[in-house]
């Protein structure tokens, strides 16, 4: 039987820990601002890089 791996965590630990992408189906990545102490004009676009860094790394692994 196969059961689909997902993975959910800060979007840093993808970029950070590639093999987390090679073990799983499914990968959540958390942004939030707020804890990176970004100011709130900026936060946006802040979290818009997150994702934008997450997501170069799951399609590199692609």
């Amino acid at each position: 039987m196969e059961v689909p791996v997902a993975y959910m965590h800060a979007y840093y630990e993808f970029t950070e820990r590639p093999l987390i992408l090679e073990a799983c189906d499914v990968v959540l990545a958390n942004c939030y601002s707020f804890w990176e102490d970004c100011d709130m004009d900026y936060s946006p676009l802040y979290i818009k890089d997150m994702f934008q860094r997450a997501l170069r790394k799951v399609l590199e692994k692609m």
